[in-house]
């Protein structure tokens, strides 16, 4: 047993560069080696990039493929153990907190972590109409200049305009009712905003053009989240990896994702909150969802977490679709990660088997295994299969087979971001229970999308029960109900269905209308011994309970009502 005090190598609680390098060459000294504990004693620890080490990454749903610098760079650790002892772990600048790429039996406990300049700002209505809001903002904790009537905000490396923005609620710090987030002087959307600060600290924006007007909703007084940065550095960053344990950890914030595992088996995550930081007086989090894992498999198990304000979706699991593009002699089949924020991820690899999907009503066509999977480049693989060539055509899509979880997401609280709660798109057996959802859109969202996002798959088994469903979908642009089924097939079959069966039981629907579901191309629901309460939180969206399309089975059983 390898046990390991961080200070004996020179990595103190301090606000300096130098901890980076101890840190990396504690782990190159140690990496290879198994049973290693590494422990901090209890402090605040600063990182910097200066001494980080550099890796080519492709990182799903992120917005760049660069290469990127990693402070704990755990790649190749078997049979590590890092205790934090609570310690605070601040980020400065573009770089990922942690990376582990080809581990395996690691657990990571006891540690905070947060960015020393965040990648968003903040500020807060002064005044409001349709076409001006004055805003006010604290330049020493976000820095920003206005150029060419255009806001540009400031950080440690790095100057980026803003493009986008959300505003929350003052009294709940939640999205705003009857609002969406908003786009500014983007090449392919938004609106054309103009700049001026009217003196120190206070900002004016105005919007010039005809037809383009703020929301009715903007209130004086609301918060309103500037965003700005790229979704580039998720604070956990997983690849290859087998039987990772994340406990007591809490995330502040990161430019990215709070968690994303790819292509990783057997993950548990338990108090793994992604939450405020009660030390500032920052409304946001994370930049993307809190959790994201894709294409893994084994037990993914998320018990026991705090998921809030975060810029997107709670928790998100899914595969990947790739398109084939061309079918040619020799079982050879060319595919293609289409979405933007798929590229490079391995999709396939040789001696694993995949099914293959009409690209518009996503139903199965056939199976085959890869004999060899070639990676052309970061957007083309070259397959080579052991069936019948008859069956493919260009156009269709196939997801691996090999790589598909079961799922148990417990225990949780997810509130106050913008968009969904918990999106699942998985064929192994699912089970959502004792959570607690209050979101502005749908609290669990069951998609599958062979023409958008490429995010695979048809969900086989989904038990969603004894939740408690507080006021959710109060923002339709991200929820038509507490909970929805939509996947984007383009066509129907009679008598068949993307998705196979879900229950739901023994949950807690509070509502401020009468949605509960909307589902659609799913072959069985069960939907009994719920109760549904009135409350008056929000106008009502809609008196649909019920929207259905294109379902097999369903049993509704009267629920004990107030509505």
């Amino acid at each position: 047993m390898n046990n390991l005090e961080v200070r004996k190598w020179n990595i103190l609680p301090a606000d300096r560069k130098e901890n980076t390098w101890y840190l990396r060459k504690l782990l190159d000294e140690y990496r290879g080696r198994e049973d290693v504990n590494i422990e901090f004693e209890s402090g605040t620890y600063h990182f910097y990039p200066d001494y980080a080490r550099e890796t080519l990454l492709f990182i799903s749903n992120h917005d760049e493929d660069t290469i990127k610098k990693a402070a704990f760079d755990l790649s190749d650790y078997k049979k590590l153990k890092l205790k934090g002892n609570n310690s605070h772990f601040i980020f400065h600048t573009d770089m990922i907190p942690f990376l582990l790429n080809r581990c395996e039996d690691i657990v990571i406990e006891g540690i905070t972590v947060d960015l020393a300049r965040a990648g968003h700002s903040q500020g807060i209505i002064r005044y409001a109409d349709e076409k001006r809001i004055d805003l006010e903002i604290d330049q020493k904790e976000y820095p920003y200049f206005i150029k060419h009537r255009r806001l540009y905000f400031t950080g440690e490396n790095y100057c980026h305009e803003l493009n986008r923005w959300m505003e929350l609620d003052q009294e709940r710090l939640e999205p705003v009712y009857g609002n969406v987030d908003r786009s500014f002087n983007m090449p392919d959307a938004g609106e054309t905003a103009v700049w001026e600060e009217k003196e120190p600290g206070l900002l004016c924006v105005r919007l010039p053009e005809d037809g383009q007007r703020f929301d009715a909703a903007s209130r004086v007084g609301n918060p309103v989240i500037f965003r700005h940065h790229p979704r580039n550095c998720p604070a956990f960053y997983l690849e290859n990896c087998v039987k990772i344990y994340l406990r007591d950890v809490t995330v502040y914030h990161a430019a990215g994702m709070g968690f994303i595992a790819c292509r990783s088996e057997n993950i548990h995550l338990e108090r793994y909150n992604v939450m405020r930081n009660p030390g500032r007086n920052e409304v946001f989090t994370t930049e993307a969802d809190a959790i994201q894992m894709i294409g893994c498999r084994g037990k993914l198990l998320i018990k026991d977490c705090l998921l809030e304000n975060q810029l997107d979706d709670g928790i998100n699991i899914h595969g990947v679709y790739a398109q084939i593009v061309d079918v040619m002699p020799d079982h050879r089949i060319l595919i293609k990660l289409v979405h933007h924020q798929h590229k490079g991820m391995p999709v396939l690899k040789s001696g694993e088997s995949f099914r293959v999907l009409d690209g518009d009503s996503m139903l199965p066509v056939c199976c085959q295994k890869a004999i060899s999977a070639e990676i052309l480049n970061r957007e083309f693989l070259m397959i080579r299969t052991d069936g019948n060539q008859e069956c493919l055509k260009a156009g269709q899509v196939i997801e691996n087979m090999d790589w598909i979880p079961d799922v148990e997401i417990t225990g949780c609280t997810l509130r106050n971001n913008r968009a969904r709660g918990v999106l699942i798109t998985a064929g192994g057996n699912i089970r959502i229970h004792k959570n607690y959802f209050h979101i502005s859109g749908a609290a669990v969202l069951i998609e599958g999308d062979s023409k958008d996002w490429f995010e695979s798959g048809a969900v086989n088994r989904l038990e969603i029960s004894e939740n408690i469903f507080d006021n959710c979908a109060y923002i339709p642009a991200w929820g038509k109900a507490p909970i929805q089924v939509s996947p984007s097939a383009k066509k129907l079959e009679a008598g068949s269905y993307y998705h196979k069966f879900m229950s739901i039981t023994h949950n807690i629907f509070r509502c401020f209308d009468r949605r509960l579901l909307w589902i659609k191309n799913i072959e069985q629901v069960i939907f009994t011994d719920n109760r549904v309460e009135l409350t008056k939180a929000y106008k009502p969206v809609s008196q649909n309970r019920f929207v259905t399309e294109h379902v097999g089975e369903l049993t509704l059983q009267d629920t004990e009502s107030g509505i």
